[in-house]
C-alpha cells in the first residue's frame, strides 16, 4: 500500500474519532462544539500522536491569513517534507478561493 493511502486511513480515522466522540457527548468541551472551526490546532495535535505512535514523522505547520479583512489562523500536519494532511480545513468551505476546502480530509 502507497504511504499517501496510509496517511488517508489515519487522517480518516482521526476526523472520524472526533466527530464521534462530540456526537455522543464524550467529549463536551466549548470549543469542539464547533468543530471543525476552532480546532485545527487541536486536531492536527492529536493526528500528530497517532502517527507518531505508528512510527510515522510529521510536522505541524501554522498559517495565518487575511479572509474578509479578518485574521484567520490555521494549523495542518506535513508528512515526507511536502504531504499536507489537513482534517479541518472544510471549516473555510465557504470560501472557494481555497484550493481543497470542501473536504473533510485533505491529503496530497
Amino acid at each position: 500500500m502507497k504511504k499517501i493511502n496510509i496517511y488517508k486511513i489515519y487522517a480518516k480515522k482521526m476526523r472520524n474519532t472526533i466527530e464521534n466522540l462530540i456526537n455522543k457527548k464524550i467529549i463536551n468541551n466549548e470549543e469542539l462544539k464547533k468543530f471543525p472551526s476552532g480546532c485545527c490546532d487541536d486536531s492536527s495535535l492529536l493526528l500528530a500522536e497517532l502517527l507518531y505512535r505508528n512510527n510515522i514523522s510529521c510536522q505541524i505547520v501554522k498559517g495565518k491569513y487575511y479572509y474578509d479583512t479578518k485574521l484567520q489562523n490555521h494549523a495542518w500536519i506535513v508528512v515526507e517534507g511536502k504531504i499536507i494532511i489537513d482534517i479541518t480545513g472544510d471549516q473555510f468551505s465557504d470560501n472557494k478561493d481555497l484550493l481543497n476546502y470542501n473536504q473533510k480530509v485533505y491529503v496530497g
